[in-house]
C-alpha cells in the first residue's frame, strides 16, 4: 500500500519546482519508513537487540553508502554509552577475523548476494569466529538470508541500479 504517489527510483522531475521536489522526497522517505515498519518482525527484531546487548564489540560492515550509515549507527549507540566500530573497507577483513563470540557483526547489504563480495565475504570468518550476526538486508532469497538467523528486512523497492539516489533505501538503513 506505501508508494502510491511516488516513484522511488526517480521520485521528481526536472520540470518540478523546489517545493515539489521537496514534497516529494519527504513523501517518499516517509513512505520508505512506514514499509519498513510493515516489514519488521518483532521477535527477528528482540533477537537482534539481545545480540547488540551483549556483545562487547560491535562491527559494521558494509559497502558506501552503507558504511556512512553506520557510521550514523555508530554515532547514535556512543550517546549512549556504546561502542561501534565501521572499519574502512581496506581494514574489514582483519577486523572480522578479530572478533569473536562476545562480539557482533553486522552486515549491510542491498541485494545480499555475491557471497565473494564485500561485506558477505566476511560472514564465513565471523561465523568461523563464533561471531553473533545480523543482517540487514532487502526480501527474497540471497545468500544473507540463507547464511545468518538474524536478517532484518529493508525497503526494497528502489530498483539496484537505475535510480537517481538511494532516498528510500538510506532511510529504511536507518
Amino acid at each position: 500500500s506505501h508508494y502510491s504517489d511516488f516513484n522511488p527510483n526517480l521520485p521528481f522531475a526536472e520540470t518540478d519546482s523546489t517545493k515539489d521536489i521537496i514534497n516529494k522526497i519527504s513523501g517518499l522517505q516517509i513512505e520508505s519508513i512506514l514499509d519498513t515498519a510493515d516489514l519488521i518482525d518483532i521477535p527477528i527484531l528482540e533477537k537482534a537487540v539481545d545480540k547488540l546487548i551483549n556483545a562487547n564489540t560491535i562491527g559494521i560492515f558494509g559497502i558506501s553508502p552503507n558504511t556512512l550509515l553506520g557510521h550514523l549507527f555508530r554515532r547514535k549507540m556512543q550517546t549512549i554509552g556504546r561502542a561501534v566500530t565501521v572499519p574502512s573497507v581496506d581494514e574489514s577483513g582483519i577486523f572480522s577475523a578479530s572478533l569473536n563470540s562476545s562480539d557482533c557483526a553486522v552486515i549491510i547489504s542491498y541485494s545480499g548476494n555475491k557471497e565473494k563480495r564485500e561485506p558477505m565475504q566476511f560472514i564465513r570468518t565471523l561465523q568461523e569466529n563464533g561471531v553473533p550476526l545480523i543482517g540487514i538486508t532487502s526480501g527474497g532469497d540471497n545468500y544473507i538470508r540463507r547464511s545468518i538467523d538474524c536478517v532484518l528486512t529493508i525497503s526494497s523497492r528502489e530498483k539496484l541500479y537505475s535510480k537517481i539516489s538511494n532516498f528510500s533505501t538510506e532511510a529504511s538503513i536507518i
